[in-house]
């Protein structure tokens, strides 16, 4: 009887951990404010761009709830580095030495760009937005983010219009 009251106390402890006990998280993520198209600032203040649109995509279709929070690149990697925040979108390539402090998500553009949260913390973070990336991208609503930030005149095929 000890054991099974042990393993309820413990799946409950874990369940709620899980579900941030009975609230859902709001995962605060940093994204660059100066490096367009990918991170800016509008002239209201607001988040713009190719992984602003990315990280939201991947929020509504995962379900998960985001607050971005607009800063310097360096000030990003501080804030994440100090537990400010929960994640960092700002086009970043994942080096050796940064790969001592973060894990990094699936790589979501060409340049090896990936998402980062502090070492150890936030795996389901890191889980929910490689499987929100996945879904996007069999969607096809990756392709229109790509395509509303960097233009539609890309050449696919190599023929010229």
């Amino acid at each position: 009887m000890k054991r099974i009251l042990t393993f309820a106390v413990c799946a409950a402890v874990f369940l709620c951990l899980l579900t941030s006990c009975g609230g859902s998280k709001t995962y605060v993520i940093a994204t660059d404010n100066q490096m367009q198209p990918f991170c800016f600032v509008d002239g209201q203040g607001n988040p713009m761009g190719f992984d602003v649109d990315i990280i939201k995509a991947v929020a509504e279709n995962t379900g998960i709830e985001i607050e971005l929070k607009p800063m310097s690149l360096l000030d990003g990697i501080e804030a994440l580095k100090e537990g400010k925040v929960d994640g960092l979108m700002a086009a970043l390539i994942p080096s050796d030495e940064m790969m001592q402090d973060f894990d990094f998500s699936d790589m979501y553009f060409n340049n090896e760009y990936a998402f980062a949260v502090k070492k150890g913390k936030n795996k389901r973070l890191i889980e929910k937005f490689n499987e929100g990336l996945s879904a996007i991208t069999e969607s096809g609503k990756y392709n229109e983010i790509y395509i509303s930030n960097f233009g539609d005149g890309i050449d696919y095929f190599g023929r010229e219009d």
